[in-house]
């Protein structure tokens, strides 16, 4: 009996290569929202270290002056900053589809091959079984006929 050979083998690593640089696209998207929720940290941390400075200093009409701008661009860049965080999320969610996706058919491909597998092992086993059968016949005339 042949060797088993799967059909659909070539088919199974194109979709596991597709499943990794799917997967590889889940990583760059998380690490790219990850970086700006870290970035709205640190601009949140730098306003709140200003104001705490400010308090301290007990400030002029100037530095309160600088500080209402500062504040204010902050502000705008922590709402920006938030914007793209939550396009990022979404592009993280349409990329997580899109791997699940991906693996499940490279799940479907999976348990087609092991179905074919078993069906060939089944084969090999009867066949085995067969020729081990006939041989111990053979064996058996053999013997009754040097015997006889």
């Amino acid at each position: 009996m042949k060797a088993f050979q799967f059909r659909l083998d070539q088919a199974l690593r194109w979709r596991a290569t597709q499943l990794d640089l799917e997967k590889s696209r889940v990583s760059l998207a998380a690490q790219r929202l990850q970086e700006l929720r870290a970035e709205i940290e640190a601009r949140r941390a730098e306003l709140s270290d200003g104001a705490g400075q400010l308090s301290v200093s007990g400030g002029t009409g100037s530095s309160l002056v600088l500080w209402a701008g500062f504040a204010e661009r902050a502000r705008r860049q922590i709402k920006d900053l938030e914007s793209r965080a939550t396009q990022a999320e979404q592009a993280l969610s349409a990329q997580l589809q899109v791997v699940t996706e991906a693996n499940r058919k490279v799940q479907l491909l999976e348990n087609l091959k092991q179905s074919e597998q078993n069906k060939w092992q089944a084969e090999f086993n009867r066949e085995l079984e067969a020729f081990a059968g006939e041989s111990y016949l053979f064996r058996l005339q053999s013997r009754k006929r040097t015997g006889a």
